[in-house]
């Protein structure tokens, strides 16, 4: 009976092992598909020098898409952002501004009193 439940753990744990290392090769392939189509963010992405603590894709009220990426720099955040009529379109937009990397310094959102 003992060697029956070990036989039977054994296989669990290789089930375990299979379904794990197919979750890991599918996550690389979501990566790498990722990586093809926006290099610059993904590489932005995994900076571990100027580490990236957010990226954005949200619907305006007009209908279009902004990203917004932001990442640590030295002493300061730094923000960048584009604007498309589709999510794509924002997020091409958004990778070419990456490789041109001409950062902004990321300013306190500040309500509008006047409303």
């Amino acid at each position: 009976m003992g060697n029956q439940h070990k036989q039977l753990e054994s296989k669990h744990a290789a089930a375990r092992k299979r379904a794990r290392e197919k979750k890991i090769r599918a996550k690389r392939a979501r990566e790498e598909g990722l990586a093809e189509v926006l290099p610059n963010i993904v590489d932005a992405l995994n900076d571990d020098l100027n580490p990236c603590i957010d990226l954005r894709l949200k619907i305006r009220d007009d209908g279009s898409y902004l990203t917004l990426i932001k990442r640590e720099f030295e002493i300061e955040e730094q923000v960048l952002f584009h604007v498309g009529d589709e999510p794509i379109e924002a997020l091409h937009g958004l990778d070419k501004k990456v490789e041109r990397g001409v950062w902004k310094v990321s300013l306190p959102f500040k309500p509008d009193k006047t409303a």
